[in-house]
């Protein structure tokens, strides 16, 4: 089951490295039979699926000669060009048929991101340096999952180097996930096919390490796809009222862990220090900790928890 599904959107550059205009073609790029019958995830893609509309699907089905019902991939051979398509629903061209293709295509990306099945990362080259009529240098501009602030990556080819200069917002603290597979893209690239613009989808490992034995870990069922470990390290009275305490927090049971203050007094809570995995700036980990917390009842505080979510 090697069918990929066709995503990246692209600009490439010509041998003098002018732009030579939004290439119709695509690369495959993710591993569309794969993520189809991969446990948890398929449902996941077949409710994306069947958020699109009967031609839709059938044009998704026809181009990537995949059948979403069974899970049957046939050979290259059997995959429609866009005058088929464009034959069977009469009334349009094959241009006509691949624009809607195009369009069906982004579609779903969005409905699977929103799920959170992929990740995307968007990049876009902002400058590029020539050394001997070959690009030695570049520097690409990246967003996380199309919300956000762009980060900035200068590549130097020469040396086969790069430098993360700032991180996308939605970027993670120290693994820079987003960044680094940005970077392998870039530098996987020939130089003749160095594109301007480009989304990349990925599926973002989570590290299997097992979970605390927690009740709240036990009763997840396999469905949330994140997990943050919290533990208590110091808590202040008042008489016998708790009205402070520091939690440590962890993300995906992996990395350093990170720092969160709670003043339960004025019903506040500083970020001490962000945990590995967490992102730059929404911090979700560290809110989605801060939210649980300040929901329990005093006589309910924890000492150590699993929250998944």
């Amino acid at each position: 089951m090697d069918r990929h599904i066709e995503l990246r959107c692209r600009t490439e550059q010509d041998e003098d490295g002018e732009e030579a205009g939004e290439d119709v073609t695509r690369d495959d790029s993710w591993n569309y039979a794969e993520i189809l019958w991969n446990g948890i995830q398929a449902k996941a893609v077949t409710a994306a699926f069947e958020q699109l509309s009967y031609k839709e699907q059938w044009y998704l089905e026809k181009r990537n000669a995949i059948c979403m019902t069974c899970g049957r991939v046939s050979p290259l051979s059997a995959q429609s060009t866009f005058e088929d398509l464009a034959v069977d629903f009469e009334g349009t061209t094959a241009s006509g048929a691949e624009r809607f293709y195009r369009r069906t295509l982004d579609r779903l990306r969005l409905e699977l991101l929103e799920s959170g099945v992929i990740h995307t990362v968007t990049l876009k080259q902002t400058e590029s340096r020539k050394k001997n009529k070959k690009i030695a240098a570049a520097v690409y501009l990246y967003q996380a999952d199309s919300d956000g602030e762009w980060g900035e990556i200068r590549f130097d080819f020469e040396s086969g180097t790069a430098e993360i200069v700032k991180l996308a917002d939605w970027d993670t603290v120290k693994s820079n996930i987003f960044a680094k597979t940005a970077i392998r893209f870039v530098q996987g690239l020939p130089e003749a096919r160095l594109l301007n613009s480009v989304v990349v989808p990925f599926e973002m490992d989570v590290p299997e390490r097992p979970l605390p034995l927690t009740k709240a870990a036990k009763e997840s069922n396999g469905n949330s796809s994140h997990t943050i470990s919290l533990r208590q390290t110091e808590r202040w009275k008042t008489g016998e009222t708790i009205t402070a305490a520091v939690y440590e927090y962890l993300v995906d049971n992996d990395g350093e862990w990170g720092e969160l203050r709670f003043d339960f007094e004025n019903s506040t809570a500083e970020i001490v220090k962000l945990a590995d995995w967490d992102t730059v700036k929404s911090n979700i980990f560290a809110k989605t900790a801060i939210r649980f917390v300040q929901r329990l009842p005093e006589a309910r505080l924890l000492k150590s928890v699993a929250v998944p979510f």
